[in-house]
Protein backbone atom coordinates (compact mmCIF):
# COMPACT_ATOMS: atom_id res chain seq x y z
CA UNK A 1 0.00 0.00 0.00
CA UNK A 2 2.85 2.41 0.80
CA UNK A 3 4.46 1.74 -2.58
CA UNK A 4 1.15 2.42 -4.33
CA UNK A 5 0.73 5.65 -2.39
CA UNK A 6 4.22 6.82 -3.35
CA UNK A 7 3.56 6.00 -7.01
CA UNK A 8 0.32 7.95 -6.94
CA UNK A 9 2.09 10.91 -5.34
CA UNK A 10 4.85 10.85 -7.95
CA UNK A 11 2.29 10.73 -10.74
CA UNK A 12 0.47 13.69 -9.22
CA UNK A 13 3.70 15.75 -9.18
CA UNK A 14 4.35 14.84 -12.80
CA UNK A 15 0.91 16.10 -13.82
CA UNK A 16 1.32 19.24 -11.73
CA UNK A 17 4.64 20.07 -13.37
CA UNK A 18 2.90 20.75 -16.69
CA UNK A 19 0.14 23.03 -15.41
CA UNK A 20 -0.05 23.93 -11.75
CA UNK A 21 -2.16 26.27 -9.61
CA UNK A 22 -1.03 27.32 -6.13
CA UNK A 23 -3.90 29.05 -4.34
CA UNK A 24 -4.42 31.53 -7.16
CA UNK A 25 -0.89 31.52 -8.60
CA UNK A 26 -0.67 29.48 -11.79
CA UNK A 27 2.36 28.02 -13.54
CA UNK A 28 2.12 26.80 -17.10
CA UNK A 29 4.69 25.55 -19.56
CA UNK A 30 3.56 26.54 -23.05
CA UNK A 31 6.03 25.17 -25.57
CA UNK A 32 9.35 26.29 -24.11
CA UNK A 33 7.99 29.33 -22.22
CA UNK A 34 7.23 29.02 -18.51
CA UNK A 35 4.38 31.35 -17.50
CA UNK A 36 3.93 32.27 -13.84
CA UNK A 37 0.83 34.35 -13.18
CA UNK A 38 -0.17 35.83 -9.83
CA UNK A 39 -3.50 36.82 -8.35
CA UNK A 40 -4.90 39.65 -6.26
CA UNK A 41 -3.14 38.47 -3.11
CA UNK A 42 0.43 38.89 -1.92
CA UNK A 43 2.52 35.88 -2.94
CA UNK A 44 6.04 34.55 -2.42
CA UNK A 45 7.57 32.88 -5.49
CA UNK A 46 11.01 31.32 -5.92
CA UNK A 47 12.34 30.16 -9.27
CA UNK A 48 15.32 28.00 -8.36
CA UNK A 49 17.69 26.68 -11.00
CA UNK A 50 19.76 23.55 -10.50
CA UNK A 51 22.72 24.50 -12.70
CA UNK A 52 21.28 22.76 -15.76
CA UNK A 53 20.14 24.77 -18.77
CA UNK A 54 16.33 24.94 -18.92
CA UNK A 55 15.57 23.16 -15.64
CA UNK A 56 13.98 25.10 -12.74
CA UNK A 57 12.05 24.36 -9.58
CA UNK A 58 9.16 26.70 -8.73
CA UNK A 59 8.11 27.27 -5.12
CA UNK A 60 4.97 29.28 -4.35
CA UNK A 61 4.11 30.38 -0.82
CA UNK A 62 6.38 27.71 0.70
CA UNK A 63 4.66 24.96 -1.24
CA UNK A 64 6.33 21.75 -2.37
CA UNK A 65 8.51 22.64 -5.38
CA UNK A 66 7.47 21.67 -8.88
CA UNK A 67 10.17 21.02 -11.49
CA UNK A 68 9.98 22.22 -15.10
CA UNK A 69 12.32 21.08 -17.86
CA UNK A 70 12.98 22.31 -21.42
CA UNK A 71 12.39 25.90 -20.32
CA UNK A 72 13.79 28.47 -22.74
CA UNK A 73 11.91 31.61 -21.63
CA UNK A 74 10.32 32.63 -18.33
CA UNK A 75 7.50 35.16 -18.17
CA UNK A 76 6.32 36.26 -14.71
CA UNK A 77 3.26 38.49 -14.24
CA UNK A 78 2.27 38.71 -10.59
CA UNK A 79 -0.59 41.22 -10.84
CA UNK A 80 -2.06 42.90 -7.77
CA UNK A 81 -0.96 42.30 -4.20
CA UNK A 82 2.37 42.74 -2.42
CA UNK A 83 4.56 40.10 -4.04
CA UNK A 84 8.10 38.83 -3.51
CA UNK A 85 10.08 36.97 -6.15
CA UNK A 86 13.49 35.31 -6.13
CA UNK A 87 15.13 33.94 -9.29
CA UNK A 88 18.29 32.12 -8.30
CA UNK A 89 20.80 30.05 -10.26
CA UNK A 90 18.51 30.18 -13.29
CA UNK A 91 20.10 29.11 -16.57
CA UNK A 92 17.98 29.60 -19.69
CA UNK A 93 18.79 30.11 -23.37
CA UNK A 94 16.03 32.70 -23.88
CA UNK A 95 14.52 35.69 -22.05
CA UNK A 96 13.41 36.44 -18.50
CA UNK A 97 10.52 38.92 -18.19
CA UNK A 98 9.33 40.06 -14.75
CA UNK A 99 6.35 42.29 -13.96
CA UNK A 100 5.35 42.34 -10.30
CA UNK A 101 2.31 44.56 -10.87
CA UNK A 102 3.48 47.87 -9.44
CA UNK A 103 2.01 47.62 -5.93
CA UNK A 104 3.80 49.22 -3.00
CA UNK A 105 6.07 46.66 -1.35
CA UNK A 106 6.64 44.47 -4.42
CA UNK A 107 10.19 43.12 -4.45
CA UNK A 108 12.33 40.85 -6.64
CA UNK A 109 15.85 39.47 -6.68
CA UNK A 110 17.71 37.93 -9.62
CA UNK A 111 20.99 36.38 -8.54
CA UNK A 112 23.65 33.93 -9.66
CA UNK A 113 21.86 33.41 -12.98
CA UNK A 114 22.77 33.07 -16.66
CA UNK A 115 20.11 34.56 -18.93
CA UNK A 116 21.33 34.05 -22.49
CA UNK A 117 18.62 36.32 -23.90
CA UNK A 118 17.29 39.58 -22.42
CA UNK A 119 16.16 40.45 -18.91
CA UNK A 120 13.28 42.89 -18.46
CA UNK A 121 12.19 43.71 -14.90
CA UNK A 122 9.41 46.10 -13.86
CA UNK A 123 6.67 46.78 -11.34
CA UNK A 124 8.69 46.56 -8.11
CA UNK A 125 9.31 48.92 -5.20
CA UNK A 126 12.69 47.25 -4.66
CA UNK A 127 14.63 45.37 -7.34
CA UNK A 128 18.05 43.73 -7.12
CA UNK A 129 19.96 42.03 -9.94
CA UNK A 130 23.35 40.68 -8.90
CA UNK A 131 26.13 38.26 -9.87
CA UNK A 132 24.46 37.36 -13.17
CA UNK A 133 25.35 37.17 -16.86
CA UNK A 134 22.87 38.65 -19.35
CA UNK A 135 23.50 37.62 -22.95
CA UNK A 136 21.50 40.39 -24.60
CA UNK A 137 19.87 43.57 -23.25
CA UNK A 138 18.89 44.46 -19.68
CA UNK A 139 16.02 46.82 -18.80
CA UNK A 140 15.07 47.62 -15.20
CA UNK A 141 12.17 49.95 -14.33
CA UNK A 142 11.07 51.17 -10.91
CA UNK A 143 7.57 51.57 -9.48
CA UNK A 144 6.56 53.09 -6.12
CA UNK A 145 10.16 52.89 -4.82
CA UNK A 146 10.95 51.85 -1.27
CA UNK A 147 14.12 50.28 0.13
CA UNK A 148 12.62 47.09 1.54
CA UNK A 149 15.78 45.05 2.09
CA UNK A 150 17.77 47.91 3.64
CA UNK A 151 20.68 47.84 1.17
CA UNK A 152 20.38 51.58 0.51
CA UNK A 153 18.87 51.22 -2.97
CA UNK A 154 15.44 50.79 -4.50
CA UNK A 155 16.94 49.62 -7.78
CA UNK A 156 20.30 47.88 -7.75
CA UNK A 157 22.52 46.27 -10.40
CA UNK A 158 25.76 44.78 -9.13
CA UNK A 159 28.52 42.35 -10.13
CA UNK A 160 26.85 41.58 -13.47
CA UNK A 161 28.02 41.27 -17.06
CA UNK A 162 25.59 42.52 -19.70
CA UNK A 163 26.51 41.78 -23.31
CA UNK A 164 23.81 44.04 -24.79
CA UNK A 165 22.62 47.51 -23.82
CA UNK A 166 21.57 48.37 -20.26
CA UNK A 167 18.62 50.69 -19.58
CA UNK A 168 17.58 51.77 -16.09
CA UNK A 169 14.34 53.73 -15.67
CA UNK A 170 13.33 55.38 -12.43
CA UNK A 171 9.81 56.28 -11.35
CA UNK A 172 8.22 59.68 -10.75
CA UNK A 173 9.01 59.37 -7.04
CA UNK A 174 12.27 59.32 -5.08
CA UNK A 175 14.47 56.56 -6.47
CA UNK A 176 17.72 55.28 -4.97
CA UNK A 177 19.70 53.75 -7.83
CA UNK A 178 22.91 51.78 -7.39
CA UNK A 179 24.98 50.48 -10.31
CA UNK A 180 28.08 48.85 -8.88
CA UNK A 181 30.92 46.65 -10.13
CA UNK A 182 29.44 45.69 -13.51
CA UNK A 183 30.83 45.05 -16.98
CA UNK A 184 28.44 46.70 -19.46
CA UNK A 185 28.28 47.37 -23.18
CA UNK A 186 26.47 50.69 -22.73
CA UNK A 187 24.25 52.26 -20.11
CA UNK A 188 21.29 54.64 -20.17
CA UNK A 189 19.76 55.88 -16.91
CA UNK A 190 16.54 57.91 -16.86
CA UNK A 191 15.78 58.78 -13.26
CA UNK A 192 12.32 60.24 -13.89
CA UNK A 193 10.66 62.88 -11.74
CA UNK A 194 11.13 63.12 -8.01
CA UNK A 195 14.21 63.77 -5.87
CA UNK A 196 16.47 60.92 -6.93
CA UNK A 197 19.92 59.69 -5.95
CA UNK A 198 22.31 57.48 -7.91
CA UNK A 199 25.62 55.86 -7.04
CA UNK A 200 27.63 54.63 -10.03
CA UNK A 201 30.84 52.93 -8.99
CA UNK A 202 33.53 50.68 -10.44
CA UNK A 203 31.72 49.84 -13.67
CA UNK A 204 33.48 49.07 -16.92
CA UNK A 205 31.48 50.44 -19.88
CA UNK A 206 32.58 49.64 -23.42
CA UNK A 207 30.31 52.15 -25.13
CA UNK A 208 28.36 55.27 -24.19
CA UNK A 209 26.96 56.23 -20.81
CA UNK A 210 24.14 58.72 -20.23
CA UNK A 211 22.13 59.78 -17.20
CA UNK A 212 19.13 62.13 -17.10
CA UNK A 213 17.84 63.25 -13.72
CA UNK A 214 14.47 64.47 -15.00
CA UNK A 215 12.54 66.89 -12.80
CA UNK A 216 13.20 67.29 -9.10
CA UNK A 217 16.42 67.68 -7.11
CA UNK A 218 18.67 64.88 -8.31
CA UNK A 219 22.15 63.91 -7.16
CA UNK A 220 24.73 61.39 -8.26
CA UNK A 221 28.13 60.09 -7.22
CA UNK A 222 30.17 58.60 -10.05
CA UNK A 223 33.48 56.78 -9.82
CA UNK A 224 33.76 54.51 -12.82
CA UNK A 225 36.71 52.28 -13.60
CA UNK A 226 36.45 52.92 -17.36
CA UNK A 227 34.08 54.39 -19.94
CA UNK A 228 35.25 53.93 -23.52
CA UNK A 229 32.49 55.92 -25.23
CA UNK A 230 30.81 59.26 -24.65
CA UNK A 231 29.39 60.40 -21.30
CA UNK A 232 26.27 62.56 -21.02
CA UNK A 233 24.83 63.97 -17.79
CA UNK A 234 21.64 66.04 -17.85
CA UNK A 235 19.27 67.61 -15.31
CA UNK A 236 21.49 66.79 -12.34
CA UNK A 237 21.51 69.29 -9.48
CA UNK A 238 24.48 67.73 -7.67
CA UNK A 239 27.30 65.66 -9.14
CA UNK A 240 30.22 64.14 -7.24
CA UNK A 241 32.97 62.75 -9.47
Amino acid sequence: MKILAYLCFAFMLLVLSANTAFAGVTTRLSGTTLHIKGDGAGDWVTVQGIGVNGVVDVHVNWSWPVRFSNVRNIKIDMGAGTDSLVCQQVVISGNLAIDLGGDFGDQYFVMNSFIQGSLNGSGASDADVTTSLIGKSLTLSSSMPFDIDGDGFTLSLSFCTVIGNTAINGSDEADLIGVLDNALKSRTIKMGDGNDDAILSNNSIQGNHSIDGGRGFDSMAELESSVSGRTSRRNMEFILL
